[in-house]
């Protein structure tokens, strides 16, 4: 057979059994009626408590399990009859289902009463409508049965003590069962109170009843002071201190009235009027603690979710008294301004502002409202907070009101408004930078209708603000931009939220200018589009300047020809114009002679009007097709297209050269100016750029060694001349850190006594493959790549520490003459160079002899004077290298501070067969004798030589006569045999 419940269903149902047998036979033991009903009939209010706890299905089983173990117990332990005990099992039965039925089925929450409809609804149902049927049917049974004669006198104990069962168990019931759920430790710690005056109350009550029998006075007020200590335990517990305190009440007093103690035991049992009148004591103390616990839960849950909304608001509320004082602070306050919670209380509502002028105009606010009750307008202040920090609240007042409508405090809402003044301050200053900036903005709704612009959009564009208002942006459209350029810039801003670009746009004047824009979203709360915005700015000018770097890019600044990076592009043009139509291309490349010259003499603001005159010239003396380009300082290149021959080739050079033949004249003077022309044939001389622009270069080197002022066609020859330059200049560069150069000496002699009166130093360089290199070849390339100063310093000191060292031996030399470049004495600080390697070898100046050639003395006389004079400073003796051979002034010469000059040997080679050669040295002789400087004659070979210049004045020579170059040991000999 399978049972309608589980075995732990039948475990509860045999426990609650059990516990209503315990009730039961309490219950019969508290029959205090002569008719034998109880004081209280507790199985009643048990049974029911426990059905509403109970799932339905569990009803029927329990209840005939219930009226079982009740029939059998009381038939066991009365003398009733068993018609009459089942009667009574009946009503019961009847009364416990009925109410628990009715009651669950009406009730918000029949498993705990929390609510007056539902406490009211239990009283009418539970204590008044089901008791009357029970006690009706066991009433009865009772007068049936012979047991009383009274009907009504049973009816009414019956009711009550039923009611009574039901009104003390069944709630009691249902709260435990509640407690036991919430039970922990904290509620143990927070009821403590409850139960320490429910053991004080019981004492209060049993005590003086065992002490004093009978219905004494004493007893009576003992029990009448438990009201107090009941209606505290209600106020502060609820209705579970209601409860549990009344349950103290009805267990004593009816336990001590059935006992026959107490102040209700003083009337016989067998006065129903006494069993009613405790009947009715308890029933109103039961009732009325349970009412009063009832509210007093309502209230506190009340206030308890006031407080939770009060806390948890993120606004403050404050409560003052009408002289400032706090007497009420959320938490909310207290985190506004810092403060642990409760330190605000008792405080003065304007100790927290900024200034004491701020809390004396809040002291004057107060006052004001007090006396004259305006309507309160929120008050904007700033305040400190506890950490120091400060902060902008808003203060939202409302009056408080006695019965008589005078104020007696207020009510305040307080808001953190320091974002809001933040956001406000930022917006004022976002408005003044929106009409105060630069940059022209337009603000547009989501339609792009223009909604505002700012002064400098009206100023770039010279529209006026209401002329613009309304329109959409389309209005200032260029039409330089195809729909494509509008299409992608607003798909654009659709995916990315911006767009950044330069556009074009038109002025009211219908002037087109360029901008710089940026177009932004604007979005709403809710994240859609509202409106856009867009700041532009006229790169007009920027544009201007772009324009002009990208000339300076690609032209020469001074003369505003091509430069190197535009002619390279227009010679590939070229180079692919003439391979595809099959047609000749000449590459000129223009070096402009002694230009350096004119700029040291007159200044580089004449050479610089040299140029840009000769690039004038240069233009118009070529075709429109052709280029002409300046690709450094003195140099200029010019592509001649489709020039047809070689013939027609020499006539463009010629038409070119002859631009040099005017004069430039600039103030008095006039200038004149030649150039070296080189030039390379497109496709004969090179196929590339490259190739064409370097054999021009050597063909233009080969021009100048003509003697400048010529022009030269490429040979390949001349490629094999440039190669031997390039590897020079390597070969130098390695032969300075391989130590390859050498120095030999040739002495200076004194022809009348054959004596050494000076040695000449003469560096060698014997190169590991070419053997002896001749210093016509490297010395002039030294100098071109600056190498000479390297190689120049080198010879110096090797010539110093030779010379020092022979006068350690004793042996007389004269002077040690050191040939020094251009390069070398322009360096910055040559004369202390010089003297360093003076001090370093220990060699003083008497001893050392300086040449400088004649041309670099007359191309830089400005400066060389002074680099003479520095040199001369130090006690250094001065000679003139290679007289003759170039363009002395005899007015700057008398100027020079040089102490010798050298007659160059090519003037002396052919004496005395030439009368030419003869008659310039014996002019530069009296010239020496007249400006009283030595002279020393160069390549003296034969004794004519000799005799010829020791004839007219020149008594100091060297050459090949007395001793050619010889190495140190050599010399050294020749110094030790005089």
């Amino acid at each position: 057979m399978v049972l309608p419940f589980s075995s732990r269903d039948l475990k509860t149902i045999l426990l609650i059994v059990a516990g209503q047998l315990l009730l039961t036979a309490w219950a019969l033991s508290l029959v205090v009626s002569p008719d034998g009903i109880s004081l209280m009939w507790l199985p009643d209010g048990y049974l029911l408590g426990v059905l509403l706890l109970l799932p339905r299905r569990l009803w029927l089983p329990l209840l005939l399990a219930s009226a079982l173990a009740v029939f059998t117990f009381e038939s066991l332990t009365t003398d009733r009859p068993a018609s009459m005990i089942l009667l009574f099992m009946m009503a019961n039965i009847i009364e416990s289902w009925g109410a628990a039925w009715l009651y669950s089925s009406f009730a918000s929450n029949h498993r705990k009463l929390e609510e007056f409809r539902d406490l009211v609804l239990f009283v009418l149902v539970c204590v008044v409508i089901l008791p009357v049927i029970s006690a009706s049917i066991g009433a009865w049974g009772v007068v049936s049965h012979g047991y009383s004669e009274s009907f009504w006198s049973v009816y009414r104990i019956w009711l009550m003590s039923a009611g009574l069962g039901i009104l003390f168990v069944a709630p009691l019931i249902l709260y435990v069962a509640h407690w036991f759920k919430q039970l922990n430790r904290e509620l143990l710690k927070n009821q403590a109170p409850l139960y320490i005056v429910v053991l004080i109350a019981a004492m209060i009550v049993t005590v003086p009843a065992f002490v004093f029998e009978g219905p004494h006075n004493l007893l009576m007020l003992s029990l009448f002071i438990t009201i107090p200590l009941l209606i505290w335990s209600s106020l502060y517990y609820g209705l579970w201190g209601a409860l549990l305190f009344s349950s103290l009440l009805v267990i004593t007093t009816v336990q001590l009235s059935a006992l026959g103690i107490g102040p209700f035991s003083a009337t016989s049992q067998t006065s129903a009027d006494a069993v009613l009148k405790l009947q009715g004591y308890l029933a109103s103390v039961i009732v009325a603690s349970m009412f009063t616990g009832l509210s007093t839960e309502k209230l506190r849950s009340i206030r308890e979710r006031l407080e939770l909304i009060l806390n948890t608001l993120p606004y403050g509320i404050q409560e003052n008294t009408n002289d400032g004082k706090v007497t009420y602070s959320n938490p909310a306050h207290h985190e506004i301004l810092g403060y642990p919670e409760g330190d605000l209380i008792g405080k003065r509502i304007w100790d927290n502002e900024i200034s004491e002028e701020a809390s004396n105009r809040l002291k004057g606010y107060l006052d004001y409202l007090v006396k004259e009750r305006p309507e309160p307008e929120p008050y904007i202040t700033k305040n400190i907070r506890k950490d120091g920090s400060s902060l902008w609240m808003k203060v939202v007042w409302d009056y408080q009101l006695n019965e008589a409508q005078e104020v007696q405090g207020f009510i305040s809402v307080i808001s953190d408004i320091s974002d809001s003044v933040a956001k406000e301050q930022r917006l004022q200053q976002a408005a003044e930078v929106f009409k105060s900036t630069g940059e022209g903005v337009i603000i547009t709704d989501r339609d792009t209708n223009i909604i505002d612009v700012n002064q400098a959009f009206c100023e770039i564009t010279g529209y006026a603000e209401d002329e613009i208002i309304g329109k959409q942006p389309n209005y200032f459209s260029s039409g330089k931009h195809d729909r494509w350029f509008y299409e992608d810039l607003w798909e654009t801003i659709k995916s990315k939220g911006h767009w950044r670009g330069e556009i074009w746009d038109r002025r009211k004047n219908g002037e087109l200018f360029p901008q710089l824009m940026t177009i932004s979203e604007m979005t709403d709360d809710q994240g859609e589009v509202s409106g856009y915005v867009a700041v532009s700015r006229d790169i007009t000018a920027f544009k201007d300047v772009e324009q002009r770097l990208e000339f300076l890019a690609n032209h020469d600044p001074l003369t505003e020809l091509p430069n190197r990076v535009l002619l390279i592009e227009r010679l590939q043009q070229s180079i692919l114009h003439a391979e595809r139509n099959n047609t000749l291309l000449a590459i000129l490349l223009i070096d402009i002679d002694r230009l350096k010259t004119v700029n040291d003499s007159l200044g580089h603001a004449v050479g610089d009007r040299i140029l840009k005159e000769l690039s004038g010239r240069l233009l118009e003396s070529v075709r429109a097709d052709d280029t002409v380009a300046r690709i450094s300082g003195d140099e200029y290149v010019v592509i001649l297209q489709d020039v047809g021959s070689v013939e027609h080739t020499i006539n463009a050079v010629s038409k070119i050269m002859s631009v040099f033949m005017p004069v430039f004249k600039y103030g008095q003077h006039e200038i004149g100016v030649t150039g070296s022309i080189g030039i390379s044939m497109y496709p004969s001389d090179g196929k590339d750029f490259a190739t064409l622009l370097r054999n021009a270069d050597v063909a233009m080197y080969r021009a100048k060694e003509d003697g400048r002022n010529t022009y030269q066609f490429y040979k390949e020859e001349m490629t094999a001349i440039a190669f031997e330059r390039l590897f020079l200049e390597n070969a130098i560069r390695k032969a300075i850190q391989n130590e390859e150069f050498f120095i030999v000496y040739q002495p200076q002699i004194d022809m009348p006594s054959r004596r050494i009166i000076g040695i000449e130093a003469l560096i060698r360089w014997n190169h590991p493959e070419q053997g002896v290199v001749s210093p016509g070849k490297f010395i002039p390339v030294a100098e071109q790549t600056g190498q000479i100063r390297e190689i120049g310093s080198w010879v110096l000191r090797q010539a110093c520490q030779q010379a020092a060292q022979w006068l350690e031996q004793g042996l007389s030399f004269g002077r040690i003459s050191v040939n020094v470049a251009g390069p070398q004495i322009q360096q910055a600080h040559f004369e202390q160079h010089v003297r360093q390697i003076l001090q370093q070898t220990g060699l003083a100046a008497e001893y050392l002899e300086l040449e400088v050639t004649e041309s670099f003395v007359m191309q830089g006389i400005r400066h060389g004077v002074g680099y003479l004079h520095a040199l001369r400073q130090l006690g250094v003796r001065i000679s003139i290298d290679d007289f003759g051979t170039g363009y002395s002034s005899l007015s700057y010469l008398k100027s020079l501070p040089v102490d010798k000059i050298k007659i160059d040997q090519s003037f002396i080679h052919d004496i005395p067969l030439d009368p030419n050669d003869m008659a310039i040295t014996q002019a530069i002789i009296a010239l020496s004798e007249a400006l009283e400087l030595e002279v020393l004659a160069e390549g003296v070979e034969t004794r004519e030589q000799v005799e010829f210049l020791t004839r007219h004045g020149c008594e100091q020579a060297q050459g090949f006569l007395f001793s050619q170059p010889v190495d140190q040991h050599q010399i050294t000999m020749l110094l030790s045999q005089q």
